[in-house]
């Protein structure tokens, strides 16, 4: 074990320039792996995801664009097709109904009524109604 690289590097048949730029690198990074890049700054930030997911858990039906206008309001300039990723990401995605439902609003609420007018009702009047 060597200080010098040209010893260094002849036992595995590496060159020695190589093993040389090896030594160099660990001295100034402190490691031989590659280290991570800058990379792009994110456009929506932790803060600004858990706004946008309490917005949307709060009233559903927000638009993305009505999400804009509200962060533009705060200073955040972020586009409505950036919001939309951030959504899907935390796991509120927008869906249609498959069919429109048979029982609506306003039928729910009937029910219990007509079941209270005719909770009294003999069993002939029911028999009457089936043909």
């Amino acid at each position: 074990s060597s200080k010098r690289p040209s010893r260094g590097g002849t036992s595995w048949g590496i060159p020695v320039t190589t093993v040389a730029h090896i030594i160099q690198k660990f001295k100034t990074q402190g490691a031989i792996a590659n280290l991570l890049g800058r990379g792009r700054k994110r456009k929506i930030d932790d803060k600004l995801r858990r706004q946008i997911v309490g917005t949307v858990s709060k009233e559903p039906r927000t638009t993305s664009k009505y999400i804009k206008g509200e962060l533009l309001d705060q200073g955040a300039s972020v586009s409505d097709c950036t919001i939309h990723p951030c959504l899907s990401q935390s796991g509120l995605h927008g869906r249609r109904p498959r069919r429109t439902p048979l029982l609506k609003g306003n039928h729910k609420k009937t029910i219990p009524e007509f079941v209270k007018m005719h909770v009294d009702k003999p069993q002939s009047f029911w028999e009457r109604r089936d043909r």
